[in-house]
């Protein structure tokens, strides 16, 4: 699927959708598959966001992306239906082996655009050094 620029201000291919995906645990309803199902929604009750359990250590969600993908940026569609910070802040983008960025809170954001500069990996992760992870959408461009 192709990201439309008046959307994010990005272009390219979308290269994790439909693809697998695990995470630290799941809750609520936020199996981890809903993170790439194409669903940008972000009403959490509408079934189509991620969610894991309270957790003391790091949370993390992660997309297989099947082979070596150089990413230019990762758009991470949050929550909408509540301003809550401890869902997403501070949460750290990673392709592969190497760190892209992390996530700083704003009331009200429609997405986070996480730039990876063009690094290569064959998977995305989004991880939290502890707490709850959600989110309703991963978004990865090709550079």
């Amino acid at each position: 699927a192709v990201v439309s620029t008046q959307s994010t201000g990005e272009e390219g291919e979308n290269v994790a959708e439909g693809k697998p995906t695990t995470s630290s645990s799941s809750a609520a309803g936020g199996a981890s598959e809903h993170g790439v199902d194409g669903n940008k929604d972000g009403d959490f009750y509408k079934e189509s966001c991620v969610s894991t359990a309270v957790e003391q250590g790091p949370v993390w969600w992660s997309v297989d992306l099947g082979h070596v993908i150089t990413v230019g940026h990762v758009i991470v569609f949050p929550r909408l239906d509540r301003s809550y910070s401890k869902y997403l802040d501070q949460a750290m983008v990673t392709v592969g082996e190497h760190e892209c960025g992390r996530i700083a809170f704003q009331k009200n954001t429609p997405w986070y655009l996480v730039g990876c500069g063009g690094v290569q990996g064959d998977t995305v992760t989004i991880r939290k050094d502890f707490g709850v992870l959600q989110f309703c959408e991963v978004v990865v461009l090709t550079t």
